[in-house]
């Protein structure tokens, strides 16, 4: 008798990822995704490629998002990202709270 074949996904795990190089994802409004990502999280725009206003590249060590000015995309699954400084972040995001509504009035 033929026994049955089942799908082990442990045996295709790739646990402990540590260089995914970059992502795209899209975002309706650059200012406000600098402000999150540059000033909130403290991430870096990327010094040598200038998009303009249409495109940004922001820099995470040597991984880095690609941050395209389309209608705002849903990914689907978790990103992580590991900070040195929890209270650092804390007092970055707090820095930046309501300034959603400045950036739109302009």
């Amino acid at each position: 008798m033929k026994s049955e074949r089942t799908f082990d996904r442990t045996v295709e795990d790739v646990g402990n990822i540590l260089n995914m190089e970059h992502f795209n994802l899209t975002v309706p409004d650059q200012q406000l995704a600098a402000l999150f990502y540059v000033t909130g999280l403290g991430f870096t725009r990327d010094p040598y490629i200038d998009f303009g206003t249409f495109n940004m590249w922001i820099n995470v060590g040597e991984q880095q998002f690609h941050l395209p000015k389309k209608d705002a995309q849903k990914f689907r699954g978790t990103i992580g990202v590991m900070i040195p400084n929890h209270d650092d972040l804390k007092r970055r995001l707090n820095g930046i709270e309501g300034k959603r509504l400045t950036i739109a009035s302009m």
